[in-house]
């Protein structure tokens, strides 16, 4: 298993690195994020370079920083696939572009949704950008 200096990458700087630090981050082992059921059975729902994870999430970073070794990360049976789909794809987007806020949806119960995503995933910035986004 590839262990990776933890040390480098601090939580929640996430938005003020440069595009080329953010791609940076794409590089290395991934962790599988997966919803854990009462019958200890692990839900599939995304897999997300490990580095990029630990620099966005405050669960992320806490969890890797105690075991290095980490491939898996069990989040609560409760969390949205839609919500997981939609975070992980918009931080692999902006480590390849610009950084833009997360982009509003339409439909404010899919909203609710990635905002108690976010606050799983400790991503507290990214929380305020959607809590914004429902007081309009």
């Amino acid at each position: 298993m590839l262990v990776i200096n933890q040390h480098l990458i601090q939580w929640d700087g996430f938005t003020k690195l440069t595009k080329e630090d953010r791609l940076a981050l794409l590089a290395g082992p991934t962790l599988t994020l997966q919803a854990m059921g009462r019958d200890m059975e692990g839900r599939h729902l995304a897999h997300i370079p490990k580095r990029l994870f630990m620099a966005a999430s405050g669960l992320g970073n806490e969890r890797c920083s105690l075991d290095q070794t980490l491939e898996v990360i069990q989040l609560p049976e409760s969390i949205s696939e839609y919500a997981i789909d939609y975070i992980v794809g918009y931080l692999i987007t902006v480590c390849k572009k610009e950084l833009y806020s997360l982009p509003w949806v339409e439909d404010n119960m899919m909203n609710a949704v990635i905002l108690d995503a976010c606050l799983i995933l400790g991503m507290d910035s990214f929380a305020y950008q959607v809590m914004e986004y429902l007081r309009t």
